[in-house]
C-alpha cells in the first residue's frame, strides 16, 4: 500500500507540473468495436453498463471485459489517436486523459488491473506522455506497438 502511496504522489506531481503554465482539457476515448461481454462503469456512478459501438469515455472511467469479451478504444490524438485492445477477462480504468491547450502537450495514464491490452500508441510530441500502470509497475512508451498483461497470483 505504502509503495501505491508513493506513486499515487509522484503522478499526481508529475502531471501538475507538465500542466503548471497551460490550460487544461480534457480527451476523451471512444468504443470502436465490441465483441461479447464488454461492460463500463462511468467516472460518477457505480453501476456496470454495456458497451456500445460509439459510445465516449471520459479520464475516471472502467472497461471490463467478460471470459468471452473483447473491446477495441480510440484513445483521441493526433490523427486517428492510439488504440488499444482490451483481451478477454480485462478490467482497465482510464486515469487521466488530458491536454495542455497551449503546448499541445497529451498525457495518457491508463490503470491495468488484470487481464491483457495491446497498445498500438501513436508517435508521442511535444513532450506528452503515454503510461499504463499495473499493480506492479509502470509502462511508459514514446510510439510503438506493445502488450501489457497482468495474471492473478495464484
Amino acid at each position: 500500500m505504502k509503495k501505491f502511496l508513493i506513486l499515487a504522489v509522484i503522478l499526481i506531481g508529475t502531471l501538475g507540473l507538465c500542466f503548471a503554465q497551460g490550460t487544461l482539457k480534457d480527451r476523451i476515448a471512444k468504443v470502436i468495436k465490441v465483441d461479447g461481454d464488454v461492460q463500463v462503469m462511468k467516472k460518477d456512478s457505480s453501476t456496470w453498463i454495456p458497451a456500445e459501438e460509439g459510445m465516449i469515455l471520459s479520464e475516471g472511467d472502467i472497461v471490463k471485459t467478460g471470459k468471452v469479451g473483447a473491446a477495441l478504444l480510440n484513445i483521441q490524438g493526433d490523427a486517428e489517436g492510439s488504440l488499444v485492445r482490451l483481451r478477454e477477462s480485462t478490467t482497465l480504468a482510464l486515469d487521466i486523459l488530458k491536454e495542455d491547450t497551449s503546448t499541445n502537450k497529451k498525457v495518457t495514464v491508463l490503470d491495468l488491473s488484470i487481464g491483457k491490452v495491446l497498445i498500438q500508441a501513436e508517435k508521442l510530441k511535444n513532450g506528452s506522455r503515454f503510461e499504463v500502470k499495473t499493480p506492479t509497475s509502470v509502462v511508459g512508451v514514446r510510439g510503438t506497438k506493445f502488450a501489457v498483461e497482468v495474471d492473478t497470483l495464484e
